[in-house]
């Protein structure tokens, strides 16, 4: 009898070794890392179909094993980071988190591997890093991404006698536009500058300013105006003043220089400069990473997970 109970002892002992090495108590095991029910579950609520699903396992896994690799940990100031963004997604969507399996816990745990990412940026290419990028360098990719302005903004619209929204004429859109113009030649050749500009146009429309224009930043693609307004403006010198017409506004603005100005533009954007700059190196590492190490999936977990998922 004690000899049985010894061979059973054995058996569920060698099954629960054999669980824990080959990670088929998880619904997936990538390397030595293994992927919890509720962080997969996560996965599986932003992927469009489980190739991508387990791809951000590998990537959760590759930055755990760079993370250890490199002997580094999250800043405070990321973990910080993390957990004001934890807060905020469980704080609007915990009932679905919680109807699809996904804890507090595991959002923090794909936040951490997330932000662990920008840690390994840092590490590698950030001012104190391995490599890093020169101040030159992130000014000029800044200077292209960006650009910086001071603007005088005129509607195409106004109101009709009936409180009605409706376009301008041509010839008021023809005297507009040739003001614009004209006070743009005249900053261009020293005679006012772009303040005295928008005093002077908000005086002719009866409105009085009292403060300067401040100066604004734009990139492609920015939705807050027009499709050819980046590139319009990037036609200009810095200095320069000049008229673009976009959407239903026109505008009489003059190009900044923005990477060294009091506005502090450049310090503000600099680590997402780096990141457009770095951040694919750090992929590719990460990609490699991945690449070494095997990948088990327990088919029946992580389908009874996609399904619990994807019903809710």
């Amino acid at each position: 009898m004690k000899k049985a109970v010894c061979i059973v002892s054995l058996v569920l002992l060698m099954l629960l070794c054999f669980t824990a090495c080959t990670g088929q108590g998880y619904p997936v095991a990538v390397g030595e890392c293994r992927i919890s029910e509720g962080v997969y579950a996560y996965y599986v609520s932003v992927s469009e179909n489980s190739d991508e699903t387990l791809s951000l396992c590998k990537d959760f896994a590759a930055v755990k094993k760079l993370m250890q690799d490199e002997n580094i940990s999250l800043s405070a100031n990321y973990k910080r980071l993390v957990a004001e963004e934890t807060d905020s997604k469980w704080s609007l969507f915990s009932a679905h988190y919680e109807n699809i399996g996904v804890s507090k816990q595991d959002i923090t745990e794909v936040l951490t591997a997330e932000y662990s990412k920008r840690e390994l940026l840092d590490y590698y290419y950030g001012e104190k890093g391995k490599n890093p990028v020169s101040e030159k360098k992130l000014k000029e990719e800044f200077d292209s991404t960006y650009v910086g302005f001071r603007a005088i903004e005129a509607s195409y619209m106004k109101l009709s006698d009936m409180g009605e929204s409706v376009e301008l004429s041509e010839t008021e859109k023809k005297k507009l536009r040739n003001s614009f113009t004209s006070m743009a030649d005249r900053i261009n050749s020293g005679a006012m500058t772009i303040d005295d500009a928008n005093v002077s146009y908000n005086e002719s429309i009866g409105l009085i300013v009292t403060q300067s224009l401040e100066t604004a930043l734009t990139k492609e693609g920015d939705v807050l105006y027009g499709d050819n307004f980046f590139s319009e403006i990037k036609k200009l010198d810095k200095g320069e003043a000049g008229v673009i017409e976009s959407g239903s506004s026109i505008y009489l603005l003059q190009r900044q220089t923005v990477t060294d100005d009091e506005d502090g533009y450049f310090i503000m954007y600099k680590a997402e400069i780096l990141e457009k700059l770095k951040m694919p190196a750090i992929e590719k590492k990460l990609a490699s990473a991945a690449e070494e190490m095997q990948v088990k999936v327990n088919k029946r977990l992580s389908g009874d997970i996609a399904e619990r998922v994807t019903s809710n």
